[in-house]
C-alpha cells in the first residue's frame, strides 16, 4: 500500500497534467500524450501518495510487450529524446531536486498481474529514478494514483 496519501480530485490531476507539467506539450510546442486526459477523465477516484520501493519497482511500463520497471534494462531505452529525458530526471535527483509526481492507475484485466500500477504518464521520470536508485538509496516517489470507474 502506498504511504502518506491525500485524496485529490480527478480535476486536480487533469490540471497537474495539462498545466503544471505540460503533459501534452502545449506550452513547449512538442505535442505528446494526447490520450492521457481521456484516460484520467475515466477515473472515479484519485489520490496523491508516495510509492513504496516495491510498488515503484513493480510499475508497469507503457510499452508492448508490457514489462515491469524492475525488468526494464536502461540500456534498452531508445531514441535521443527518450534517453535525454530520462537522464534529465536522473540529473535532477543527483542535484537534490524533488521530481513532480508520476501519474499511474490501478492495473486492469490484461495488465501484468504482478504489477502495482500502470504508468499513464511519467515513464521517463520513472526510468530516471530507476537509474538514480541503482546507486543511491530509495526515496519515495510521488504519484497520482487513479482508480477507474
Amino acid at each position: 500500500m502506498p504511504i502518506n496519501c491525500t485524496i485529490v480530485s480527478v480535476d486536480e490531476v487533469q490540471d497537474f497534467f495539462a498545466n503544471a507539467i505540460d503533459g501534452m506539450g502545449k506550452q513547449d510546442g512538442y505535442p505528446r500524450n494526447e490520450g492521457v486526459p481521456g484516460s484520467i477523465a475515466r477515473w472515479k477516484t484519485a489520490k496523491l501518495c508516495e510509492l513504496t520501493e516495491n510498488e515503484f519497482q513493480h510499475l508497469i511500463v507503457p510499452q508492448e510487450p508490457k514489462i515491469l520497471l524492475k525488468d526494464k534494462p536502461l540500456q534498452e531505452v531508445e531514441g535521443e529524446d527518450s534517453i535525454g529525458t530520462m537522464n534529465r530526471y536522473y540529473q535532477m535527483l543527483v542535484e537534490g531536486e524533488k521530481l513532480p509526481a508520476i501519474i499511474v492507475r490501478l492495473p486492469l484485466h490484461g495488465d501484468l498481474e504482478q504489477g502495482s500500477y500502470y504508468i499513464e504518464d511519467g515513464a521517463h521520470k520513472a526510468l530516471g529514478c530507476k537509474k538514480y536508485f541503482e546507486v543511491n538509496p530509495y526515496i519515495p516517489v510521488l504519484a497520482y494514483i487513479g482508480e477507474l470507474g
